[in-house]
C-alpha cells in the first residue's frame, strides 16, 4: 500500500489537531510505502536498537539529542526497509514531528510519526524506541513535520 505527498501533506494541514503546523510541512517524495505497525514494532525497534549500538550512539548525548535520534530513525527506516523489501521502490512513511512536551513551549522535543496499516498514524519516541502516545495538547503543538 502507498500514501502520496498530497495525502500526507492533507493530513497536517487540514486538521484541527494540527493546527501550529501551517506552512511547516515538508515532503520530500512523491509517494510513500506504509509499512505495518507490526514491522515497526517487532522488526524496525530491534534492527534500529542494534544499529544504533554499532554505531555507539545508543545513548542521549547532547551532540546527539532528540533531533539526531529523529533523524536517524527515519533514515535507518529506510535502509532497513529497501534491504527487506527490496522491490519496493517508495520511501517508507516515516517523518520527524516537532512539538511541545505538554504544549508548553519552553520544552521543544523532536521524535518521529509514522502511517501504518490502513494509514492510521503513531508517533514513535525514538530514544526508546517505542510508539508513544501524544496528548492533545502536544499534538495541537506540533510545529515542524518533515517526511
Amino acid at each position: 500500500m502507498k500514501m502520496t505527498s498530497k495525502e500526507i501533506r492533507s493530513t497536517f494541514l487540514f486538521s484541527e489537531r494540527f493546527m501550529h503546523v501551517g506552512d511547516n510541512i515538508f515532503v520530500a517524495d512523491a509517494d510513500y510505502f506504509i509499512p505495518s505497525r507490526q514491522w515497526i514494532e517487532e522488526g524496525f525497534h530491534y534492527w534500529f536498537a542494534q544499529a544504533l549500538e554499532a554505531l555507539r550512539v545508543d545513548k542521549y548525548h547532547r551532540s546527539n539529542d532528540c533531533d539526531n535520534f529523529a533523524m536517524g530513525y527515519q533514515w535507518l527506516a529506510n535502509v532497513c526497509h529497501s534491504q527487506s523489501q527490496s522491490e519496493t521502490t517508495q520511501a517508507v512513511s516515516i517523518g520527524q514531528v516537532f512539538y511541545c512536551i505538554d504544549g508548553d513551549p519552553d520544552k521543544k522535543h523532536a521524535i518521529n510519526v509514522a502511517f501504518v496499516d490502513e494509514g492510521e498514524l503513531v508517533y514513535i519516541e525514538p530514544q526508546g524506541p517505542e510508539v508513544i502516545e501524544l496528548s492533545e495538547a502536544e499534538e495541537r503543538s506540533i510545529f515542524f513535520v518533515r517526511f
